[in-house]
């Protein structure tokens, strides 16, 4: 989980592959606490003066199951141009994570191709890779130019994402054994 800053708020690694992002979460620590209200997430508040209160929740693409306290895009083709416009803003949502793990493995290079170390130590990498992440963005504010950005209407992607496509080892990841 990411928050609006690209800083990693919950990290669970070690999940198989295979598994779909749905199913891992279903499993995770996270999920259960969200279902049984442990978590302490803030009281719906107003957006503005004259809104009504807008829950918190988590943003989620389609392959999570929808609960109330996951906000995911409609999944039948046939949508009204209301449902389109909520599907564009929550992928836009959803692009914040993308930027934090593009950020990730442009500035920890070994993100950029198959870990090649046993799994408990793959494990204890990403997450020393993660606080590291977060680290650095509390020293040093992202720019703009880092991450994908709206000019005009338009999204402009982020530097990180040309930097990855620049260097083919991050394409060829799906090559690891």
């Amino acid at each position: 989980m990411v928050d609006a800053e690209y800083k990693f708020t919950y990290v669970d690694v070690g999940a198989y592959g295979r598994d779909s992002d749905g199913e891992v979460f279903s499993r995770c620590s996270l999920s259960k606490a969200l279902e049984t209200n442990l978590i302490n997430i803030p009281q719906p508040q107003s957006l503005s003066e004259e809104s009504q209160p807008a829950t918190f929740v988590v943003v989620a693409d389609d392959a999570f199951p929808l609960k109330n306290f996951i906000m995911k895009p409609y999944s039948f083709r046939q949508h009204s141009i209301d449902q389109r416009v909520f599907n564009y803003r929550l992928s836009r949502a959803r692009r914040v994570v993308e930027n934090a793990f593009g950020i990730s493995a442009t500035r920890f290079r070994v993100l950029r191709r198959c870990l090649d170390v046993s799994v408990d130590r793959a494990i204890k990498l990403v997450l020393a890779i993660c606080v590291l992440h977060n680290f650095l963005l509390s020293k040093n504010n992202v720019s703009t130019l880092e991450v994908d950005h709206e000019v005009d209407g338009t999204v402009v992607e982020g530097t990180w994402r040309a930097i990855l496509r620049e260097e083919n080892n991050f394409h060829n990841i799906s090559t690891c054994h």
